[in-house]
């Protein structure tokens, strides 16, 4: 699902850039890295942003700008188009979640990320919790956070479909869903539908 492609210069055969692909949406992001600056406030600011790459030691440091406007989650905590995502602070996140989850009864591991967070992003963290913990996520990052086996994952009826690229209109389109999720790692899978039922199954 995730694809790292390099451009490299025909004279000097250096790595001018990364192509970044991710399969869900097609994705596309560069990486540059010949040293160019990044562009003036009134470039285009798109989802993917504007993304500079160097080596440090054998960790490569991305600076990501002029991401688009939009939310870190679904309940609403906005991002401005001012916001700079690099992977310094990812690596930063990880290693502070992994300090609190070994401290943790359970976690919950919920929202959208940030634009530029790989999808595997709750897989990593599940693989480094020692508790049981609940995903409510969809589409690849759903699919890769059941590879750890996740007690609970809780998306809705919509985003079940979407994850699974099939329409679960029907009552048994919906059990044969659920029990993919539950196939695929899932311990138990709770799927809410606003004020309609719920529904659950376990593996």
């Amino acid at each position: 699902n995730i694809r790292l492609t390099a451009e490299m210069d025909p004279q000097t055969q250096e790595i001018l850039a990364w192509h970044h692909r991710v399969a869900w949406m097609g994705q596309e992001r560069v990486i540059w890295m010949d040293g160019r600056a990044h562009p003036g406030a009134e470039a285009p600011h798109t989802w993917q942003g504007f993304s500079t790459g160097r080596w440090e030691g054998n960790i490569l440091t991305v600076n990501t700008t002029h991401l688009k406007t939009g939310f870190l989650r679904r309940n609403g905590v906005p991002r401005s188009p001012e916001a700079l995502l690099t992977e310094d602070e990812l690596r930063a996140f990880h290693t502070a979640y992994a300090t609190e989850a070994r401290q943790a009864n359970v976690v919950v591991l919920t929202g959208s990320c940030p634009a530029g967070t790989p999808p595997t992003l709750f897989r990593d963290l599940l693989a480094v919790t020692p508790c049981p913990a609940i995903v409510d996520a969809q589409r690849d990052s759903l699919l890769a956070a059941l590879e750890q086996r996740p007690h609970v994952v809780k998306p809705n009826r919509e985003e079940l479909g979407n994850t699974l690229g099939r329409p679960v209109e029907t009552e048994p389109q919906l059990r044969d869903a659920l029990r993919e999720l539950c196939h695929r790692g899932a311990h138990w899978v709770v799927i809410t539908q606003g004020h309609e039922r719920v529904w659950i199954c376990s593996s």
